[in-house]
């Protein structure tokens, strides 16, 4: 009977086993690559798919893994078409040797064809074309409706006035002016046409104005043999394409500029020729085609935010008459105009010309625990990655080793998330932001109620604004605005505008949850390295991070408490340390604060609303070079080291000297050995310094023994103090 029971509960639990795999389903590994085939099953490489198409197609089982071939590009969208699960998400990922897969945000442009255009101006205002009866000397503007062309005696000539959009050094294919008769008339009417010889010219409405105009005339003329006239059948005159280039070749030429042409009957006509002035149908029109030197054009029926040029970025312009250089370029009604000096399809083709068409290479709405890892996400003309959800309830978002480069706005946009738990880790963002809009590298929105915790971890930002290059204002490496608990740490931000800027879910409102941002390095940054808004936030930490060459406040801190420990700021532009607006509560200790470049301060504690006398400093370490440490204390008042202790009561065993690190001006921040600031700081909780030696160390151990011995000489030696900085001493 046992023996039964025995046999029963295994062939039960079998059969319950296999229920529990069908019910929950199998993991499964999909591949794509270059050169795959979306009709096999994709669950090899020998079966890969092709297209991204395939994989937005697709829908997909929690735990399940699409892999993409490294070495392989697509310009395609990801779409991602399903949610995993709790411990089972859904990743995209590489497989293969080589580079990670890229998925392009832009499209290759070619057929590229010399750009040519046509302009038809007409007479636009009664004096914008004149007879003038030069034996009467007067002029005779167009409110008659009728022009007059001949030898009546006052020998009649004509003037009109055009506005030429043809950019200057265009080359000018095709041009002639039509003139309608308004009367019958035998041939016998000749004239002579000439531009006025001017940049950009005015009305003539004086005989003395004819006068001007005939005295700087074109050396290019043509001359207009009419024949017989009949009424309302237009007469287009002989090319004049050398009088038009004449104009256009001025140095001072701009497209949009006004020419006039003069018909200047010299005596040899023998009939009186008569023509509508500017009148509807029948106003007198200048046809002109024309090339423009070096200005290509494409189909390309999406407009596009950025181009690259053979990976150049290329340079937006207004107007097709402003593409002048190399990589200028325009788009207008569907076509894409380059400046090149050759055909670019040959000039171009590594890779060639790419316009920035998909605002998105990544695009997940709505879907929760998923993962993406090992990609490369380049030039969407949006976003590179967004995850953002409608209906504020994601779960579970993980980054982890991509490249994200030349978006348009945000690298990385995550919106509208109350998510379990979101990781950016290991990833590197380059050149963002190209719209200079506000924008950032990494960019979180989401509302006070977000709980999950919000890592950012590992990544590198490199951009190219920096103090000396601060165009891009309010591009910042990182830009959050939600609820959620934040830790940042061990990133590097280099050439940011501001590196982190926090605030609560509304641009305006403060940032209520805790931020702990420890072990970064904040390197020539255009503004802030570290802006908060947190008026009603407590408990925040920052901790062992190094500050260099920052382009206005190392941290600018409104409302909240902070803890502030082993930092070292070097050389900031305006302050190191600035609390504003709010209430703010800080504690500073064991800190080295290195020099400002203007008249900013050490420390500055603005009035009325900030808490000095709730603030504790200690044990930190100043240092201005070439003059006596600045602070600025809640009276108002500029003070020197001994004012600022004496009128705060702050920093009792801090110490106003050179902390005589390493290298600094070449990022070696270290202490040398004459440093006073070895064991000159105070123990406040922390286990590790900057680079991850165990703190106190000490002078005389060497932290790269086995830490359990380290431990306990550290242990034993209780006369050792934590050093002053980011960085333990150890000889």
């Amino acid at each position: 009977m046992r023996r039964l029971m025995s046999k029963t509960f295994v062939i039960l639990s079998l059969f319950i086993g296999i229920l529990l795999i069908f019910s929950t389903g199998y993991a499964t590994d999909y591949y794509v690559k270059n050169g795959g085939n979306d009709d096999l099953d994709g669950l090899s490489d020998a079966n890969a798919w092709a297209t991204i198409a395939k994989v937005n197609a697709t829908a997909f089982n929690a735990g399940d893994n699409i892999y993409f071939n490294k070495g392989d590009e697509w310009r395609e969208q990801l779409t991602i078409p399903s949610s995993g699960s709790s411990g089972s998400p859904i990743t995209f990922n590489a497989y293969g040797s080589g580079a990670d897969p890229i998925i392009n945000g832009a499209d290759l442009v070619s057929t590229w064809t010399a750009y040519s255009a046509t302009v038809t101006p007409a007479v636009a205002t009664d004096a914008d074309n004149a007879y003038i009866k030069e034996t009467a000397e007067t002029v005779n503007d167009g409110v008659s409706t009728k022009m007059y062309l001949g030898p009546l005696p006052e020998d009649v000539s004509n003037y009109y006035r055009f506005q030429l959009n043809v950019p200057q050094g265009a080359t000018i294919t095709t041009s002639y002016l039509t003139l309608v008769p308004s009367s019958n008339s035998n041939d016998g009417t000749i004239c002579t046409v000439y531009a006025e010889d001017v940049d950009n010219a005015s009305q003539i409405t004086t005989f003395a104005n004819w006068t001007t105009a005939l005295g700087r005339i074109t050396t290019a003329n043509v001359s207009w043999d009419f024949p017989a006239l009949t009424l309302n059948s237009a007469q287009n005159s002989p090319s004049l394409n050398a009088v038009i280039q004449e104009i256009v070749d001025r140095g001072s030429w701009a497209s949009g500029n006004y020419i006039n042409l003069l018909l200047d009957e010299d005596g040899s006509s023998s009939v009186l020729a008569q023509f509508w002035s500017n009148t509807g149908t029948t106003a007198p029109v200048l046809h002109v085609e024309y090339e423009v030197p070096n200005v290509w054009k494409a189909t390309l029926t999406t407009e596009p935010n950025q181009i690259y040029v053979d990976g150049t970025f290329g340079d937006k312009k207004a107007s097709v008459a402003a593409c002048v250089n190399e990589f200028d370029w325009h788009w207008a009604a569907n076509v894409l105009y380059l400046y090149s000096a050759t055909d670019p399809d040959t000039a171009y083709t590594d890779p060639g010309v790419e316009a920035c068409v998909r605002n998105r290479c990544i695009q997940s709405s709505s879907k929760s625990y998923i993962s993406i890892e090992d990609l490369h996400l380049i030039k969407s003309n949006s976003y590179n990655l967004s995850l953002s959800s409608g209906v504020w309830n994601m779960s579970y978002l993980n980054v982890d080793n991509l490249t994200l480069e030349y978006a348009w706005n945000e690298a990385i946009y995550i919106g509208d998330v109350v998510s379990t738990e979101t990781n950016i880790l290991n990833s590197t963002i380059n050149y963002w932001s190209r719209s200079a809009n506000n924008k950032a590298g990494i960019v979180v929105y989401g509302t006070a109620e977000d709980e999950g915790t919000l890592t950012i971890q590992g990544n590198t930002w490199l951009g190219d604004f920096g103090p000396a290059n601060d165009t891009n204002n309010n591009n910042n490496g990182m830009l959050i605005n939600s609820g959620n608990p934040i830790i940042i740490d061990g990133n590097t931000f280099e050439g940011t505008d501001h590196a982190i800027k926090i605030r609560g879910p509304e641009e305006s409102s403060a940032y209520s949850g805790t931020v702990v941002c420890r072990y970064n390095y904040f390197k020539d940054t255009g503004d802030d390295a570290f802006f908060y808004l947190g008026a009603t936030s407590t408990d925040n930490e920052i901790y062992y991070n190094v500050f260099n060459n920052i382009g206005d406040n190392c941290i600018n801190l409104s409302g909240g408490t902070y803890e502030i420990y082993n930092n070292v700021f070097y050389d900031a532009y305006h302050d190191i340390l600035e609390t504003v607006t709010y209430a703010t509560t800080v504690t500073v200790k064991n800190n080295i604060f290195y020099n400002i470049e203007t008249n900013g301060y050490l420390v500055q504690f603005l009035a009325p609303n900030n808490n000095i006398g709730s603030s504790v400093f200690d044990n930190n370490q100043y240092y201005q070079s070439g003059g006596a440490a600045a602070f600025y204390t809640p009276d108002g008042g500029a003070d020197n080291f001994a004012q600022w202790k004496t009128a705060t009561s702050q920093d009792a065993n801090s110490a106003e000297a050179d902390p005589l690190m390493t290298d600094p001006a070449n990022d070696d921040f270290t202490l040398t050995m004459a440093s006073p600031c070895i064991d000159k700081g105070t123990d406040v909780g922390l286990a590790e310094d900057y680079i991850g030696i165990m703190v106190p160390t000490g002078d005389l151990i060497n932290p790269t023994i086995n830490p359990i011995i380290l431990a306990i000489i550290s242990g034993m030696l209780t006369d050792i103090k934590p050093d002053i900085g980011a960085y333990e001493y150890w000889d």
